[in-house]
């Protein structure tokens, strides 16, 4: 039984590494983006179960490594080494999580907690920030909340920024995954996309 536990654990880390996004820092896509003062320049309306948003255009299909849920959107850059996903939640899933709290809590919580929860068991080591309500100018309800981890002594920092949307009694969470060094530059691209949820 504790070989099948280990095989288990350690497939599932090696294709987490594996997966990571981690930047190239000699192509052509950051040379533009540096040229672009670290700013995406090219976006695309993108539609998904319900909403639509913005991305940038030089980003291809992902796969979902980092994601809860096998069905949602997933974006990449692998030159940059940057990783966009996009997550629904329906009324009964919400409910189900809204069980394991203590008390009654609004839905776009309980979506929000239990993917933050998700997330942060992922990493062995962890730091979290406090959650924040959508960037100013956004359209619809949320939270937002950021954390940098790694999912072993040796793997890279990298930064999450999670912000859960809420629309029509649905929910949807994104996810913006990079190096902490690149997440500096291109936070204000990911509020950018987060206001521009319709």
């Amino acid at each position: 039984m504790k070989i099948i536990f280990y095989f288990t654990l350690f497939s599932s880390l090696w294709l987490i590494l594996c997966a990571c996004p981690t930047p190239d820092l000699n192509t052509q896509d950051l040379k533009n983006l540096r040229a672009n003062h670290y700013d995406f320049k090219n976006w695309k309306r993108n539609y998904f179960k319900g909403i639509n948003f913005d991305l940038p255009k030089n980003l291809e299909k992902g796969n979902t490594d980092f994601m809860y849920k096998s069905d949602g959107l997933s974006k990449v850059n692998y030159q940059l080494g940057v990783y966009i996903s996009v997550e629904h939640f329906d009324a009964n899933e919400a409910d189900e999580y809204s069980f394991s709290f203590d008390e009654e809590v609004p839905k776009l919580t309980a979506v929000h907690e239990f993917y933050m929860n998700q997330r942060r068991n992922s990493f062995q080591y962890l730091e979290n920030s406090i959650k924040t309500d959508l960037p100013k100018g956004s359209k619809l309800p949320g939270s937002m909340e950021v954390i940098y981890g790694r999912v072993d002594e040796y793997d890279y920092d990298m930064k999450y920024v999670i912000a859960t949307v809420e629309k029509n009694n649905q929910w949807y969470v994104f996810q913006f995954i990079t190096s902490q060094d690149l997440s500096t530059y291109l936070f204000d691209d990911f509020k950018k996309i987060i206001q521009s949820v319709r």
